[in-house]
């Protein structure tokens, strides 16, 4: 504890002292209309340090997605563009988390932190992140996936990685932009977009997106789900489970001051991958939720030396009481149904003070340092059955009284460091910290270091090492059910006996090598390994023989069945490597090849289990042609998924499932008439018939979920100007 007070006073200390310098601005929108060809060099990433750096000089493995890359492929959310990523397996039409992403071989949407222009928008409390069709980026200038932990700069939860959406900025013309389209599963889209400067200090940005789907149909496909055919009325005998997702950005820039507000609107089925024989998978069977955030942000440029920041911001995070699971009674399966709530409401105010600054004249030296301070007011998401022993509904006196007796008040402080040192302009040497205590759970330290060499201009190497950690969420903590045969205990039940009790936070360290290499700018390769171990994690035993069960217990009578409680008992090893080839042989012409490997296992008491869901081999190939006979961009992306690994072993008695291959392709139409531009996305182009592993246990849950066959959707935008 002495030992982290001194760490946190040095930087304070070093807030006070010194020049700085801060990397000027780089004009994006210019690179806007470049040739493909230089969707290879854009030089500089943002989130790895909270500064613009050099993607070759960051101390992380990063992949930027350009607003090129997103355009000519037709991305429209962050879902679309992690579907294509190499180093992520993702579980398509995963419950409540509209899909399930493993980043390099860790798995959980509680485990990477979603920015926007460096804000956070995953819960607060750690509920999992749901991203669906609800986060657009058709406001982004690029996006940055940063791989690996980044407790340094992000603190709790940027555990597997980063993903910053990095907004665009207003230019001199007034931009506007509508676009809508149409699809089979009764699919619509609408977008708008604006972009236009009041005058030289006053700029504004502003996005509204709408999606609408019916969504997957599986009845007929898999006989798993037939049984949906039989329900009994009140409930109807169709497969529903719709989609209402949409997204809000707007921005306004006065000088030094940006103000922006981030509306997500979550609204998706919540019975798919659960056995149908138990939820039903009816439209009452949602996961409903929105994110809003506000934040202002005062970036001051002194001079070319020093830069200092300051932002403050305001998050509410709410579950929609409509949000339930709806379920069949065990005892009355298809007769009787019932209705299991959730809840979870997030208010947080949140401030940083980062400055960043350079030494000597020589500017071989260059420190960031930062302190960060957060206020939540959370109640958990299984407050519900919690207080009540039963999933009512969170709205008039239950809300009230739910309200009264588990509102969980939380404050985290933090402080953080890091030093660049450069002894030629050829060498990078990094030195990192930072400090994150909070009054409910343990402090932590978590350190980065890293050695970057550019011998040439065209040349690369990084050797990298960082932590990151997680703290145990209100979700792991109050996490609550009960049958007549078992009931799950939150941390408060367990303290009635075991006051000394507590969850502690869990732990990822990575060492990670890659090299990237230019061949007279057509060729880019870039070759990266990497290790991680995981420990502390936080999982579901089974503790006791003979547990209180409230659930079942009267005033007369105590009920008692088996006892189960989450723990730090999780140990993980995951290495591999990753890939990846760029192409440009002509100016409208850019290609890639990617592969990635992932060996991934948990440390059990007498084996090794493979951690589910992760296809050890997966290899993707796409190109995007631009400019053909002047009117057509095409662009084709092919992913060839190995064997995945399945914990089911009466489903999967080798311990994987069959991988897959399909094929997608995004057709662009334009100049035939000015401001009209006609686009067609073409989704599992050979039909394909395929499933995703399915979400955790996958014994209890489904141990596959089919995936959508053939999807096409046909639109048209409307842009005034051209940015």
């Amino acid at each position: 504890m002495k030992k982290n007070i001194l760490i946190f006073l040095f930087i304070i200390f070093a807030f006070g002292v010194g020049t700085s310098v801060y990397a000027q601005p780089i004009n994006y929108d210019s690179l806007a209309n470049l040739p493909l060809k230089d969707i290879v060099e854009i030089p500089v990433v943002i989130g790895v340090s909270k500064y613009e750096e050099k993607e070759s000089k960051s101390p992380a493995t990063v992949l930027i997605i350009t607003e090129a890359q997103i355009r000519e492929n037709c991305y429209q959310d962050l879902s679309e563009i992690l579907k294509d990523v190499f180093a992520i397996d993702i579980v398509d039409n995963a419950r409540g988390f509209g899909e399930y992403y493993t980043i390099r071989g860790i798995g959980g949407n509680d485990r990477f932190l979603v920015l926007i222009d460096g804000q956070k928008i995953n819960p607060v409390s750690g509920t999992f992140l749901s991203v669906g069709n609800s986060i657009s980026v058709k406001f982004a200038k690029r996006i940055e996936i940063i791989f690996g932990p980044s407790s340094v700069m992000y603190g709790a939860d940027a555990f597997s990685g980063i993903i910053n959406i990095v907004s665009k900025e207003a230019t001199e013309k007034f931009y506007l932009s509508a676009n809508t389209d149409y699809g089979n599963q009764t699919t619509g889209n609408t977008e708008i977009f604006t972009q236009f400067k009041i005058n030289k200090n006053l700029s504004f940005v502003g996005l509204a997106r709408f999606y609408h789907s019916n969504g997957q149909d599986f009845v007929g496909r898999d006989t798993i789900y037939d049984i949906i055919t039989q329900y009994h009325s009140p409930q109807r005998n169709q497969f529903e489970q719709p989609i209402n997702d949409h997204t809000i950005f707007v921005k306004s820039k006065y000088k030094n001051l940006t103000i922006s507000y981030f509306r997500q609107f979550f609204d998706e089925g919540n019975a798919l991958g659960q056995q149908p024989i138990s939820v039903i998978y009816n439209k009452e069977c949602k996961w409903k939720m929105e994110s809003n955030i506000v934040w202002a942000s005062y970036n001051k440029q002194f001079d070319s030396l020093r830069n200092i920041s300051f932002n403050l911001a305001y998050v509410n995070h709410r579950q929609d009481p409509e949000s339930q699971f709806y379920k069949w009674d065990k005892n009355a399966v298809l007769n009787k149904a019932f209705s299991q709530y959730m809840t979870g409401i997030d208010n947080t105010f949140r401030t940083s003070l980062t400055y960043h600054r350079t030494f000597l004249k020589r500017k071989n030296f260059n420190v960031i340092t930062g302190i960060e301070y957060e206020y939540t007011n959370s109640i958990p998401p299984y407050a519900n059955d919690q207080v009540l022993a039963r999933s009512d509904k969170f709205e008039g006196a239950t809300a009230e009284i739910i309200k009264k007796e588990l509102t969980i008040t939380e404050q985290r402080f933090a402080g953080f460091i890091q030093v660049v040192y450069s002894p030629v302009k050829e060498l990078n040497l990094i030195l990192g910290g930072r400090y994150d205590y909070s009054l409910k759970n343990k402090e932590s330290f978590n350190p980065r270091m890293s050695f970057v060499y550019t011998p040439f201009k065209s040349t690369a190497i990084k050797l990298m090492y960082g932590t990151a950690f997680q703290a145990p969420s209100l979700y792991y903590q109050y996490e609550q059910w009960g049958s007549n045969t078992g009931v799950m205990l939150s941390a408060d039940e367990i303290r009635t006996t075991q006051p000394e009790w507590k969850l502690e936070n869990q732990k990822v360290s990575t060492f990670e090598g890659q090299i990237s290499q230019r061949i007279n700018n057509i060729i880019v390769f870039h070759l990266s390994g990497y290790y991680s171990h995981l420990t502390n994690l936080i999982e579901r035993v089974n503790f006791t023989d003979n547990a209180y069960n409230k659930y079942f217990s009267t005033p007369d009578t105590a009920f008692y069945s088996h006892g189960y409680r989450n723990e730090n008992v999780g140990i993980q090893r995951i290495s591999g490597a990753n890939f990846m080839t760029e192409i440009s042989l002509k100016t409208d012409f850019y290609g890639y090849i990617s592969y990635s490997y992932t060996d991934a296992f948990a440390e059990e008491e007498d084996f090794n289990e493979n951690i589910p869901r992760i296809a050890k081999h997966k290899l993707c190939v796409g190109f995007i042609y631009r400019n053909l006979f002047e009117h057509f961009s095409i662009s084709t992306r092919v992913k060839w998924i190995g064997k995945v690994n399945n914990r089911n072993q009466v489903a999967f008695p080798s311990g994987t499932q069959p991988g897959y291959f399909n094929m997608d392709i995004s057709l662009r139409v334009s100049n035939f008439i000015k401001p009209i531009m006609f686009y067609v996305k073409l989704e599992n182009i050979f039909n394909t018939k395929y499933s995703h592993g399915g979400i955790l246990d996958q014994v209890v849950y489904l141990p596959t979920i089919p995936q959508a066959r053939f999807v096409g959707r046909i639109g048209i935008e409307i842009a005034l100007n051209k940015l």
